[in-house]
């Protein structure tokens, strides 16, 4: 072989090796999940089938701009007919991994790793917000300054009670608003954005008192216990919180909440462990429910409503709903959508605190367990709109009537008391929301409609604003706590009938 071929061969041999170097290996495919305690894997597969479905209808209907409308109802309600057993509560679809969003979807945000951390009492610069949603940020600031404690009514501290110099994690685009460590007990009569509830649920066996809600162990702990006559405070006939009158329930809990409808777009954070039914038993199943969720009050004008609800049917069982309904009385199917979550294998919820989360933004709701995306409600796929209107942040432990219809239906096994906690709580502003929360934290950016018959107990000073059914609301409970509050609470604390609106 003269030099010539030689060269020749040589550079052949060196173009195949760089050919062969540059040919990528196939990473394999990601295990699917286990099924979790509630939805089995067929039904999973039929929902993820469902949700391809109305993608690709959604496609077609690009394609074909006359096709008609409604037919995403008619397979949800299809669904429904499929899996009685499961109504309303659908089970969840496969989750989409971190960083999924569809493109064009201007308000989708998908959390991403923290680029900084805030540290309360020193002022901060964040990074400028990404491009696809600077519109929505007229006039908002960069420089984010940061004041510990609940006494700094300004429009750019941080509200609650947050831990002097605690570094806080970021998120690109959101700014830190409001922080509740429960390092300290708070007043719930005179907290600046914090009260309590004196409502309880007709399907629920609890009625919600202040002194349900205790403070210790640098911790927030929701009981619910038997109700005993002579009780202080006795269960008043009326109830502020649900605007009408409530008969006397078997147990008292306790639910917190924020005094005004003032939150909407952002993201919401708790870290909490929900009961034990048992003392000391993690794995006896029962009944309860143990929340954090926005929700608009009263909901009678405008329901609307994102949850995050643990449940006492399993240790590792998580339910989100998003409600949304106008001039509605009660619930129905149609007025809600649910996705189902078990927690990895393993894990017990009942024994160790997690971190539950979503994000709330004009056209897509995410949830969060433990800072992995396990869930979203996304308006172009989902049939019912994305809550627009602001709302309270509220948090409560309740149990479901006899029968135990939802929440565990086990609830025999049920020891009292029980009690939820939680760690901490942190809400994160969208920067795009210019309307709320108030910059004073408390009422100034309401409008009348969120004053609608917005008042929560007795106590708080907020009047009862606005007609139910054409009725005004209940008025004559009493505050427990006012100087003449014993000798009303002899009068009125007999068990009554509830009379309600028509």
């Amino acid at each position: 072989m003269g030099p010539s071929k030689m060269l020749l061969v040589i550079k052949l041999s060196a173009l195949l090796a760089g050919m062969a170097a540059e040919t990528p290996t196939l990473a394999p495919a990601r295990a699917a999940s286990p099924p979790d305690e509630i939805a089995s894997r067929s039904q999973i597969e039929e929902e993820q089938k469902q949700e391809d479905s109305l993608q690709q209808q959604q496609q077609q209907e690009q394609e074909h701009p006359h096709q008609r409308d409604g037919e995403a109802q008619q397979q949800q309600q299809h669904q429904h007919q499929q899996h009685p057993e499961l109504e309303p509560r659908a089970p969840v679809a496969a989750p989409k991994k971190p960083g999924d969003k569809k493109d064009g979807d201007e308000h989708a945000l998908a959390p991403v790793p923290p680029e900084g951390d805030l540290v309360v009492g020193e002022p901060v610069m964040e990074d400028t917000p990404k491009e696809h949603y600077k519109e929505h940020q007229q006039d908002s600031p960069n420089n984010i300054k940061l004041h510990p404690g609940n006494n700094s009514h300004v429009a750019s501290a941080v509200f609650g009670h947050p831990t002097p110099g605690k570094v806080y994690p970021t998120h690109e685009g959101f700014t830190l608003w409001l922080v509740e460590e429960f390092e300290e007990p708070l007043d719930l009569d005179n907290d600046h954005i914090w009260t309590w509830s004196d409502g309880g649920l007709g399907e629920g066996q609890v009625r919600f008192t202040k002194e349900n809600l205790v403070f210790e162990d640098g911790k927030m702990k929701i009981v619910a216990k038997k109700a005993n006559q002579g009780d202080w405070p006795p269960q008043q006939w009326c109830s502020h919180a649900e605007v009408n009158g409530m008969p006397n329930k078997p147990l008292t809990s306790g639910e917190i909440r924020t005094k005004h409808n003032q939150f909407r777009y952002g993201r919401y954070e708790v870290r909490m462990k929900p009961p034990s039914v048992r003392p000391g038993d993690g794995q006896t199943n029962g009944n309860y429910i143990s929340t954090m969720f926005a929700y608009r009050d009263a909901k009678y004008r405008h329901w609307r409503e994102i949850d995050i609800e643990v449940t006492g049917d399993s240790s590792r069982s998580v339910t989100m709903n998003v409600l949304f309904a106008e001039n509605q009385e009660g619930w129905l199917p149609q007025i809600q959508s649910t996705k189902l979550f078990g927690a990895p294998e393993g894990t017990n919820l009942r024994e160790e605190f997690h971190d539950l989360a979503f994000v709330w933004l004009p056209d897509k709701i995410t949830w969060y367990f433990d800072g992995e995306e396990i869930a979203i409600h996304d308006s172009t796929v989902s049939s019912l709109p994305i809550p627009e209107l602001s709302t309270k942040i509220m948090m409560n432990l309740w149990i479901f009537n006899e029968g135990y219809g939802f929440g565990g239906h086990e609830g025999w096994n049920n020891q009292y008391p029980m009690q939820s906690e939680y760690e901490w709580f942190r809400f994160y502003k969208w920067d795009g929301d210019n309307s709320y929360p108030c910059s004073d934290g408390g009422s100034s950016c309401l409008t009348e409609d969120d004053r609608y018959l917005a008042g929560n107990n007795p106590c708080d000073g907020i009047a009862q604003e606005g007609l139910r059914n054409g009725w005004p609301a209940c008025d004559n409970s009493f505050c427990p706590y006012s100087a003449s509050a014993e000798v009303k609470g002899a009068r009125n604390s007999e068990p009554q009938e509830a009379s309600f609106f028509p």
